[in-house]
């Protein structure tokens, strides 16, 4: 069972939706839906402990019309839920995923900054840098972690 099956994220998807269905019709405008989907990332980056950031709003809303079956310019639940799903991503198109970004930046964050961190440091020892052996690794792969993410930032 993946996490776009999973009970909690149909219930976040569903909190998401009701919060936004400000008139109870079952029935939201692109507008609201997104909000509702940055809803879902706020509370599942709440959840995990790295945080993803949300799809850009014109893609939300090219997510809308692609979902909004009927063509009439609102999403009832289940269409907001087949398009949250997709959010989570699908076996063709998993490096798409909510799932990768997750597994990307966690990976980045416990494994690729802290090694990184601590060869830099030994060579830097090795070396002799004034001062290296009074660095902890800790904040040097925070630093390493900030300088990738600012760059991918740019790139994007």
């Amino acid at each position: 069972m993946g996490l776009k099956d999973s009970r909690m994220f149909h219930k976040y998807a569903r909190t998401a939706f009701d919060e936004i269905d400000m008139d109870k019709t079952g029935r939201v405008d692109y507008k609201e839906v997104c909000i509702g989907i940055l809803k879902i990332y706020d509370r599942l980056n709440a959840t995990f402990p790295a945080h993803v950031i949300a799809p850009k709003r014109t893609e939300m809303l090219d997510m809308c019309k692609k979902y909004d079956k009927d063509g009439s310019g609102t999403i009832e639940f289940e269409e907001f839920l087949n398009m949250s799903n997709v959010l989570v991503g699908s076996r063709k198109k998993f490096t798409e995923s909510l799932v990768w970004r997750y597994f990307s930046v966690l990976t980045l964050k416990v494994v690729v900054c802290p090694l990184a961190a601590g060869y830099l440091l030994q060579y830097l020892r090795s070396v002799g840098a004034p001062l290296a052996h009074k660095v902890p690794a800790a904040p040097l792969a925070s630093m390493l972690e900030m300088g990738i993410k600012y760059v991918a930032a740019k790139a994007d």
